[in-house]
């Protein structure tokens, strides 16, 4: 699948608001609940349906450093595409540095 960062925000949205994009129900908050719970347990918190369990927050992830980061609570998403080795931690710690979060 190829997505721009627009197109990878939108999924991003709908899962934030929980099923919703821009007012309008797309997805039901069960389905949403369930693809962004834990369906399998992982060394880095867990996974749903293509989800990735985050601290306190979810992630869509793509090979080579596609990303989208959601943190419901804080109201805050973070998109990006790169095209880096996939254990390259490099775009994420950056992403940590500029929300300002030390303790990632």
């Amino acid at each position: 699948m190829e997505l721009t960062v627009n197109e990878l925000s939108r999924i991003g949205f709908v899962l934030m608001d929980e099923g919703l994009y821009q007012g309008t129900r797309i997805l039901s908050e069960k389905y949403v609940k369930e693809a962004c719970g834990i369906r399998q347990m992982n060394r880095e918190g867990g996974y749903g349906y293509f989800v990735w369990k985050y601290q306190d927050g979810f992630r869509i992830s793509g090979k080579w450093g596609q990303r989208c980061y959601i943190f419901p609570s804080r109201g805050l998403m973070v998109t990006y595409l790169a095209h880096m080795e996939e254990d390259s931690g490099q775009l994420a710690d950056c992403m940590w540095e500029m929300i300002g979060d030390c303790e990632h």
